[in-house]
């Protein structure tokens, strides 16, 4: 038998999914640029070397102000969309960051070029 608080779970799992699945999707608008910017930075780290340790993540960080302008200029209409459910803007770019700078951080591991 269903009681209150299965109800309570599933809604919160229902709206965890929505929220998450919402995030990725406003992940890929910008999603291509960000990991040409990765693979461009890896391959500058190839390239230069050990000197470049300090300005690859610094160079990924400042890119981040250029992505963030973009999308807040072409795509105002549809932060509409994820503040009608729920999400503000400052969540958005947050999660997304964060995800793609995990990443980064990925890529260069794998690759190994950081020591």
């Amino acid at each position: 038998m269903l009681t209150f608080a299965h109800l309570q779970i599933y809604l919160l799992f229902s709206n965890l999914a929505i929220i998450i699945r919402s995030v990725f999707t406003f992940y890929r608008s910008f999603a291509s640029a960000a990991w040409g910017i990765t693979l461009f930075l890896v391959w500058a780290k190839l390239r230069l070397g050990d000197k470049s340790s300090f300005f690859i993540p610094l160079t990924k960080l400042i890119t981040y102000g250029a992505v963030i302008y973009v999308i807040d200029v072409y795509k105002q209409r549809e932060f509409y969309y994820y503040r009608n459910i729920g999400l503000s803007k400052p969540t958005l770019w947050v999660t997304s960051l964060l995800l793609d700078w995990l990443f980064f951080w990925l890529v260069i591991y794998l690759s190994g070029l950081w020591s």
